[in-house]
């Protein structure tokens, strides 16, 4: 497993995030995890500005997992900054969401999500996500180099 590749986990809700962080150690993800609680942090991170500008400390993401709803910015607004500022930044966006209607997984999808998943409600059906997870897109998958800081631009611009 790379442990170069660092993971953004947006997610707003505490509850789903400790499930979540949970699978993660019990599934033996060693992987840099970092962690935002909305849409305009998770934009602001994917930026390196504000309080996310030391990409020592914060470095650029190999995967994003994405919730689709969060306060300030939902996931859609994530996406549509990928797709205007990232496109060529080769991030892997793993939706991981409790949406479940067709025409907003079509809509992930067409926005540039490289992966729409369901989020488990029961705490052994996360574990067995993540391990998944873990085995197909940490282990399996072959990911994209990440761009150099200097060419990820500011958000609006």
């Amino acid at each position: 497993m790379s442990l170069e590749k660092t993971i953004l986990i947006a997610e707003d809700s505490e509850q789903d995030l400790q499930m979540l962080l949970r699978a993660f150690e019990t599934a033996g993800v060693q992987n840099p995890l970092r962690v935002v609680r909305d849409g305009l942090a998770a934009i602001q991170y994917l930026a390196g500005k504000g309080i996310y500008a030391n990409r020592e400390k914060f470095p650029f993401p190999t995967i994003l997992l994405l919730d689709l709803n969060m306060p300030k910015k939902d996931g859609f607004d994530v996406l549509n900054y990928i797709g205007e500022h990232l496109l060529n930044s080769k991030l892997l966006t793993i939706v991981l969401t409790g949406v479940s209607d067709r025409r907003l997984i079509d809509k992930a999808y067409d926005m540039g999500a490289n992966s729409f998943l369901n989020k488990p409600t029961r705490t052994e059906d996360m574990k067995n996500l993540v391990t998944f997870f873990k085995d197909y897109w940490l282990i399996l998958n072959k990911a994209p180099g990440a761009p150099q800081a200097e060419s990820v631009p500011e958000p609006g611009a």
